[in-house]
């Protein structure tokens, strides 16, 4: 598992791709709270919950998409 950034153009195109799908994203004007960067903080969901990764975003996708 990794625990890297993912950017949101990135994750949308990794979805398309998997799904064959040619769909451009639509950029937009931002708005009021919209936010620039978020990143979750997995060493906060593994001491409270005892998560931990066990896909990276591509095999992860794969898990996911594969039952749609």
């Amino acid at each position: 598992a990794t625990y890297d950034t993912v950017e949101l153009l990135e994750l949308a195109s990794a979805i398309g791709q998997r799904l064959g799908s040619a769909a451009e994203p639509q950029h937009e004007a931002e708005r009021a709270g919209d936010l620039r960067h978020s990143r979750a903080r997995v060493e906060l969901a593994k001491d409270v919950l005892g998560f931990e990764a066990h896909h990276d975003l591509a095999s992860g996708l794969e898990r996911t998409l594969v039952s749609r």
